[in-house]
This record gives structure tokens, C-alpha cells and sequence, in this order.
């Protein structure tokens, strides 16, 4: 590792790798939801009249999709300052800058992961729905609330998409204009603040409970 003064360099990497992979990692992590509420529905007794699978699918994919083609609308727009910021980092600097510290950084998917932190909660609280003697009605309202907060998950990881490509994009037209690829520096400045810390929080909230969906079934 090196070090300039307080600033303690952690790793320099290409930008738009760095952006593809928190793109498929994001990709990943709102379709788990999805994934395993189609997984419930197939390996529920065939008895039970429940939704098919397709209905807590498409939903899903439909405002994943509203949300992508919308960013993709007005994306270049919305990230222009964030594409100009980068690009005067990359003149001046060489490098795209990014703190490890901050809860703003790796280009705000940290907040991202914040918002599923909320929608998980709310998830978690909002469809816990008992088993009464109609079981087939029970489980078919279960379904349906998450399938709602799915779709929201799936809106803003949508939302998100088209806004990184569209950053991709951008900077692959400032790498053939200046022929040099961007970098982006990850730093560490030991300054934990708590909203950092609230973002580490988070982000191993949202992998353990991803993990104990896929490991208990989507059992509550």
C-alpha cells in the first residue's frame, strides 16, 4: 500500500470495470427476492391454489424494466456533473478519486444498498402475514406483498443500471478523447464517521440476509 499524508492508497483499478462489476453484484442481489419466491411457489404442495409463477416474475421484471429504460432516458443528463467531475479528476489528477470511508463512495451504491436495507425492514414487518386456516389465501397475500416490494427493489436496481451505463458510456468517450484510461483510486483516510460505519452495517446486513433466504428457502 501506499501513503501521501494521511491518505492511505487501497487499490487503483480501472472505472469502468470497477462499475461493471457493482452493476452485476446490484443485478444479483435484487433478483434473489424473485428468484426464490418462483422457488416457494414450485416446491409448494400442488393442492394449494396458489399464484403461479409468473405472477411474482414479471412484475418484477416489468419495473426493472421501467426503470432502466427511464434512466437510459434521462440518464446523460442526470449524470452529467457526476461525468464532469470524473473527467476534471482524470485531467488534473490522473486518477478518479474514491474514499473508502465515506458512505458516498463506490459511486453511491452504498446508498443503494441502504434503500434495500429499508425495503427489506419494511418487507420484513409489512408481510409477515400468520397462517390462518385458509392457508392457500394466506400464502397467495404473503406472495403478493413481497412481490410488491420485489418490484420496488427491482425499480431502483433498474433506476441504477441505466445510470451506470450510461457513465460507462461517458467515460469510454473521455478515454478516446484524452487516450488514456480512467482509474479509479480507492483511498482510505482512518476517519471512520458513523454514517460510514452505518454503511458497512448495512451492506452485511443485506449479504447475510440474502444468504439466510437462500439457505432457509424463504422460510419466516
Amino acid at each position: 500500500m501506499e501513503t501521501s499524508g494521511e491518505k492511505e492508497v487501497i487499490s487503483t483499478n480501472g472505472l469502468k470495470r470497477v462499475l461493471l462489476v457493482n452493476l452485476v453484484v446490484l443485478f444479483c442481489l435484487g433478483f434473489v427476492g424473485p428468484f426464490m419466491l418462483a422457488f416457494d411457489i414450485f416446491r409448494t404442495s400442488e393442492e394449494l391454489e396458489l399464484p403461479s409463477k409468473g405472477s411474482v416474475v414479471f412484475p418484477v421484471l416489468k419495473t426493472f424494466c421501467i426503470g432502466l429504460l427511464t434512466s437510459l432516458v434521462i440518464g446523460k443528463w442526470a449524470t452529467s456533473r457526476l461525468v464532469a467531475h470524473y473527467k476534471n479528476q482524470h485531467l488534473s489528477q490522473g486518477v478518479v478519486l474514491n474514499n473508502n470511508d465515506s458512505i458516498f463512495a463506490h459511486f453511491g451504491l452504498n446508498l443503494v444498498f441502504g434503500a434495500f436495507i429499508g425495503v427489506s425492514f419494511f418487507e420484513a414487518f409489512i408481510c409477515h402475514i400468520p397462517l390462518t386456516e385458509d392457508v392457500s389465501g394466506s400464502l397467495t397475500a404473503i406472495f403478493s406483498c413481497k412481490t410488491v416490494f420485489n418490484s420496488v427493489i427491482a425499480l431502483v436496481v433498474g433506476i441504477v443500471m441505466g445510470l451506470g451505463l450510461w457513465v460507462i458510456y461517458q467515460g469510454a468517450s473521455i478515454e478516446k478523447e484524452t487516450n488514456q484510461t480512467m482509474m479509479v483510486q480507492f483511498y482510505s483516510t482512518r476517519q471512520w464517521s458513523l454514517l460510514g460505519i452505518a454503511g458497512i452495517a448495512a451492506a452485511i446486513f443485506i449479504v447475510g440476509l440474502m444468504f439466510y433466504k437462500i439457505f432457509t428457502l424463504g422460510q419466516s
